[in-house]
């Protein structure tokens, strides 16, 4: 890089450049007694260059300047401020400063060694279009720069700061006066030039000179309020710092900004130049906050540009730490960059293995956060508190409400914080910017669906009410801010980002903001909302194949399940009353066709119960993985008139209890399975002006056009356009791979319909659009999260789950203090012109006869109170009985095998016992009792009963691997147990027979030409059928969608087939008899080369982290935890999904968390586990700790009181300091000290 002096800049200057009038002698006075204020009163902070556009826009600029004021004096005499008189020379010429000279000796304007040729893309902080240049100005011209600007006595006083505007001016109607900027200014203007400030980062070639200056000055204590700059500066602003350092803010949103929430936070040290543009200038706001001192808690993960900080102070040793300290420091670098190649050579080099495990867990030990000690933070009470067990479990006390929000968002960014950063970029549609182009799909189809927009209109209309003066917004606002700041403070006293962060290069850490959690929330809604990806399969499937051949596998009939129980019983007196009152318009009308991952809760009420008291049990089906869904947390606020207590788990990255309690009532959550998406087909054609537009109801109508850019790590950008109808986005892009056949197909089914228009259109093209519950507007979630947690009754807890039913559909179990158990189901479901049933398949968006009128309130969804039969059961399965309830929820839910089993055990109990306590529900929780499987077994009896009835077509010895497959599963009692071998057996010939059935039926299928021709545009075999049927996803959601419905339906399907006398698939696979010999055969075979054949070997879970497929590693590295043998699979209540038909290894659903309570001891008869460890950071001793507890079925007392949570805390974090700790509080005059290895810097301004 060469440096540029002042003298050689002005030999390439343009010639011509006259000087100024020189300003009448006048004695000057010392800069500390101008204007009478003392010289720490005196402060510039900040000198602005900008290109004002010579066109008439509206707006005043009034910008800003960083400052942590350090004083200057001018040692300046009269005589070097009087200066000589010059002339501006000719060609060839030298030129005379006058005036402006520095001294009398001759010499110019010297600002001593100026970045001249400077490669832009080495200083760039944030792809916002954030550059920062250190030193771009030495202290000699600084201090130059600094006199100048006090020569001129034309200071404008603002509320906050006093400024002067030099050169160009902006009138009101933003037109533009031109004035000449003063000689000093005009140099360091051509200096920015020449160096490409205000060209390189807007991509041109033509060099551009500012022509307006604001010269801000900053006193201790001020600042600037966070704005945008208007378009008068457009596309760039350069901003050169003096005299000292300072944070300046970027925002997302004036919220972020009054709650001091910054995305993006640069440090501007003396001499500095920062540039912004781009998505910086356009879309992010900026400012200051006005504070005496900034505390930056470990520069390294939170300041954007600790990499570009002047090299000079990167070299110093940290006063606070020793010769020691900075070797070990070094060291870890070094070692960090070995353990980082070496883990490449994993796979490849096995005796390496252990060596990096145990070298990256050394690494990541300054990750691991500290639970113990006195800490500092602002606006948190004095006596709040953080507690934690052996477990780890955290219990977070404080007399202040938001402080105990502020603990809850310490915690989870101590312990989970990468989970945190991607749940943030999955939500954002940014994980291309972590694992590159391989990403890009899923990134398209998040931008498709916009959940970030719409999760800033969310916290939009939040501060909006808090502003309009409604008490309980004003809470939720609080409760969400105040977790975004236990979440940054949780980043700034990090010692070390985990390692993650390392491998992905995901550095810094861009600060927490209240839109990051909403955007989050709205990302679990959407993954729990259901009734999108079947539609376009069924489609398919039934136009290639016919409806009678398609529909045993894709229809479902209620008649057939007589002996699975509702969620709601039918004719029950509360809920008939609850019901009455509905009054809302439903879609009734004969259906149009036959047709027919998941969680339990149930609750026992006190007539069953040995302690006479209600006793809740929830154990959510999820995939389990590490880090773990949930986070385990307790939740304390003492005051005494508002204070709250609850306990249970939380979603990471928002505060409160999802499933847990408070001192009142208890609730446990499944997924509600109504069906709350539909996929439209829209005509839409492309206008010659670039513009689009869509049929609806014989109209053509604007269609909803925005442009994004994904930036993609190690690739260029790439901008699309995404398109949205009233329906909602258009989902129709290439991001969406497999997805793209079935969209092919639809296409070409519905073509015909383009006749329908009078005179047929050849631009009209085929797009489907989304339109789902989940992604209505202004979400009132966060609003039912802070109700549940006070609680008091069904009737305040029905009003908090109907605060989520506007974008989440899920089933509540209740049980509360007072003896009551009940059930409400969240999600208002659209309603539909439609008949019933229709919306099985995609619909049409361009007639108008299937639209939305409206979606069932929250009044009208089913509810229910103290059922007459003593228990509730909620496991996916069917909700209510059409033939009692009247309002349409769809036909989407499970089959409830796993309802029945829990039924089945609770009725056995009561038998047996008399009265259930919390023991017998969790001997129901893990009952590994499969009602299919006892089915099953009865169909190979009723058409294989012995050796005689095998098919004469099996050799000798093939009939002898028959015979011991029926022998073997004679008299199996359905329980999928560890030690089981016929649960072993029992699942490989379920998986080989549906593999036998789709085989034999599409082979037959295939061989008409003409289901052949269409087959093949979907790509639809035997093969491809098997993924349906298992719930494979078909698009790129499948990173966040779940669940299936064909897979739900799977082995109920199958049944119904061999009930049958001309079932199609059966008679293509040679009739049942030879059908089911050819599974057992397969079977067997399989069964026979297990070296263990017990089902807990074959059924084991590799709990792997997400990061471990990511670097392309098998399972088993340092992230990962060893196999767990599990019982059970998809249909038993202690639900553990197969990885496939025939792979019966563990690796999906699973119990994600099992919790029980005892309404009669709250205190002392709860109980919780989760699969791993509340801590998510590879080295923690809380990182795997409840795996085998967890997998051996040991659920232990939930220790959640206070003062229990006291007696046994192994850990305590007490935030009782006023101030930054003594001994690490720093004060730097205009600097930081950035080696890393101090925890806590403060820049002080001083007064």
């Amino acid at each position: 890089m060469s440096a540029l002096d002042f003298d050689a800049m002005l030999s390439e200057a343009k010639r011509g450049i006259r000087r100024k009038k020189s300003r009448k002698k006048s004695r000057k006075k010392p800069v500390h007694e101008h204007n009478g204020e003392g010289e720490e009163g005196r402060i510039l902070r900040r000198l602005q260059l900008s290109k004002v556009k010579p066109f008439n826009v509206p707006g005043i600029r009034s910008d800003s300047a960083p400052s942590a004021p350090i004083p200057v004096s001018s040692n300046q005499t009269s005589k070097e401020k009087k200066g000589g008189k010059g002339k501006a020379k000719g060609e060839g010429g030298g030129l005379d400063l006058g005036e402006n000279r520095l001294d009398s000796s001759g010499k110019g304007l010297d600002l001593g060694e100026i970045k001249r040729k400077i490669e832009w893309k080495d200083y760039c902080v944030s792809e916002t279009g954030v550059w920062y240049i250190p030193e771009f100005i030495t202290s000699k011209a600084e201090k130059l720069l600094i006199s100048r600007a006090y020569d001129n006595p034309k200071w404008v006083k603002l509320r906050n700061r006093r400024l002067q505007s030099v050169g160009a001016d902006i009138t009101q109607n933003g037109s533009i006066s031109e004035t000449h900027l003063p000689l000093w200014l005009s140099q360091l203007s051509e200096i920015l030039e020449v160096s490409g400030a205000f060209s390189v980062p807007v991509n041109s070639d033509k060099g551009v000179r500012a022509n307006h200056v604001l010269i801000n000055e900053y006193k201790s204590g001020q600042g600037i309020m966070a704005h945008k700059d208007g378009p008068s500066y457009y596309p760039c602003v350069c901003i050169i710092s003096l005299n000292s350092s300072i944070l300046f803010h970027f925002y997302q949103t004036l919220h972020d900004a009054k709650s001091i929430n910054p995305s993006l936070q640069v440090l501007l040290e003396p001499g500095s130049l920062l540039v912004f543009s781009k998505d910086a200038y356009r879309n992010l706001f900026h400012g200051i906050p006005e504070r005496n001192v900034d505390i930056i808690l470990n520069p390294k993960l939170t300041l954007a540009n600790y990499h570009h900080l002047s090299k000079c102070r990167k070299d110093k040793p940290n006063p606070v730490t020793t010769p020691t300290d900075t070797c070990l420091y070094h060291c870890r670098l070094v070692i960090s960059k070995l353990i980082f190649r070496l883990y490449t050579l994993i796979d490849s080099s096995p005796m390496l293995s252990s060596a990096v495990k145990c070298a990256l867990k050394l690494f990541n030990s300054r990750a691991l956060p500290t639970y113990e000690g006195s800490f500092y933070a602002q606006d948190v009470h004095k006596d709040s508190e953080i507690l934690r067990d052996a477990d780890g479990t955290p219990t977070c006390i404080s007399p202040d409400e938001k402080s105990v929000f502020f603990l809850t968002g310490v915690c989870q960014g101590q312990d989970r914080l990468w989970q945190l950063h991607l749940s943030r970029m999955a939500s954002s549609g940014r994980l291309c910017q972590i694992a590159g182009e391989k990403a890009i799909a899923i990134d398209l189809f998040m931008r498709q669906i916009n959940l970030r927009k719409l999760a800033e209109g969310d916290w939009k209309a939040i501060c909006e009410a808090a502003l309009a003066g409604d008490p309980e917004a004003c809470k939720v606002k609080s409760m969400v801010t105040f977790y975004a700041k236990g979440v940054n403070w949780a980043v700034n006293n990090a010692k070390q980002l985990p390692v993650e962060f390392h491998l992905t290069g995901q550095r810094p850490f861009q600060l927490w903001t209240e839109v990051d959690s909403l955007s989050v929330l709205r990302l679990h809604a959407f993954a729990m909302g259901f009734g999108y990806q079947h539609s376009l399969v069924r489609q398919a499937l039934h136009d290639v194949l016919g409806d009678d051949i398609a529909k045993e596998w894709t229809m479902m009939s209620d008649k057939e399940q007589e002996d699975i129980p509702d969620t709601v019983p039918p004719n029950d007196s509360q809920i008939s009353e609850l019901l009455s009152k509905a009054d809302v318009k439903t879609a009734m009308g004969p259906e149009d066709r036959e047709r027919d991952q998941g969680s339990n809760v149930f609750c026992i009420s006190g007539k069953m119960s040995a302690s006479s008291m209600p006793i809740l049990a929830s154990d959510p089906h999820l995939s389990v993985r590490i880090p773990s869904f949930w986070y385990p947390i307790n939740m304390h606020c003492t005051e005494s008139k508002i204070g709250f207590s609850s306990a249970g788990a939380c979603v990471v990255g928002m505060p409160g209890i999802f499933i847990g309690h408070n001192t009142f009532c208890s609730w446990g959550v499944t997924l509600g399975y109504q069906d709350m998406e539909d996929v439209y087909i829209e005509k839409v054609k492309k206008l010659p002006n670039g513009e689009y537009e869509y049929l609806s109801g014989g109209k053509w109508l604007p269609v909803k056009k925005r442009t994004a850019t994904i930036k993609i790590k190690g690739k260029p950008s790439q901008t699309r356009t995404f398109l949205e109808t009233h329906h909602g986005p258009i989902v129709s892009y290439p991001s969406i791979d497999s997805f793209q056949r079935y969209k092919a197909h639809a296409s070409e089914i519905i073509a015909k319909a383009s006749e329908e228009m009078e005179g047929k259109e050849e631009d009209v093209k085929i797009m489907l659009s989304l339109a789902a519950t989940t992604l209505r507007p202004q979400s009132r979630g966060p609003f039912g999260i802070y109700r549940v947690l006070r609680a008091r009754s069904f009737k305040e807890f029905d009003v908090a789950i109907g605060e989520i039913s506007r974008t989440a559909g899920l089933n509540f179990g209740y049980a509360d203090i007072d003896g009551h158990i009940g059930y409400v189901l969240a999600g208002e479901v659209p309603i539909r012109k439609c008949p019933r049933g229709k919306e099985l398949y995609p619909l049409k968006g361009w007639s108008g006869e299937d639209e939305y009128i409206g979606f069932l309130p929250h009044a009208n969804l089913p509810k229910s109170l103290d059922p007459s039969k003593g228990y509730v059961i909620s496991a996916n399965h069917k909700i209510v009985n059409y033939n009692d309830y009247k309002h349409y929820l769809g036909t989407c839910w499970k089959v409830g095998w796993r309802a029945a089993s829990i039924e089945k055990e609770i009725l056995e109990a009561v038998k047996e016992k008399k009265t259930l306590d919390s023991d017998d529900c969790l001997k129901i929780q893990l009952s590994n009792l499969s009602i299919p499987a006892i089915k099953f077994c009865a169909v190979i009896e009723k058409f294989l009963p012995d050796e005689k009835s095998i098919p004469e077509t099996f050799s000798e010895e093939e009939r002898k691997l028959i015979t011991f497959g029926i022998e073997h599963l004679k008299g199996f009692n359905g329980r999928l147990d560890l030690e089981s071998t016929q649960a072993t057996l029992y699942g490989f010939a379920h998986g080989y027979l549906v593999k036998t059935l789709t085989e034999g039926g599409m082979r037959k299928a295939l061989e008409n030409k003409e289901v052949s021709s269409k087959a093949s545009k979907i790509k639809l075999n035997s093969e491809a059928l098997e993924g349906i049927l298992i719930g494979e996803p078909i698009d790129v959601a499948k990173a966040f969608k779940i669940i299936m419905e064909f897979e739900g339906h799977l082995h109920l399907n199958v049944l119904r087939m061999f009930n049958r006398d001309n079932s199609y698939w059966i008679q293509q696979s040679g009739g049942p008899v030879n059908a089911l010999s050819k599974a057992l055969l397969r079977a067997v075979k399989t069964y026979n080369s297990l070296p263990q054949k017990e089902w807990g070997d074959v059924h084991a879970a590799a709990l792997e982290h997400k990061l471990t497929a990511a670097l392309k590693q098998p399972p088993g590295t340092a992230f990962d935890h060893p196999k767990v043998r599990l019982a059970g699979d998809m249909n038993t209540p202690n639900q553990n999904k197969n990885k496939g038909l025939t792979e019966l290894e563990h690796n999906g659903s699973s119990v994600s968390m099992r919790f029980i309570a005892d309404m009669s001891d709250l205190r002392n008869k709860c109980r919780f586990i989760t699969p791993v460890g509340v801590c998510a950071i590879v080295g923690s001793p809380f990182y795997t700790n409840r795996v085998q507890r967890w997998g051996n079925g040991i659920v232990p007392r939930m220790i959640w009181h206070q003062d229990d949570a006291r007696k046994v805390s192994k850990f305590q974090m007490k935030f009782d300091l006023t101030g930054p700790p003594n001994g690490f509080s720093l004060s730097f005059l205009g600097a930081v000290a950035v080696a890393g290895l101090a925890s806590v810097y403060a820049l002080r301004r001083r007064r």
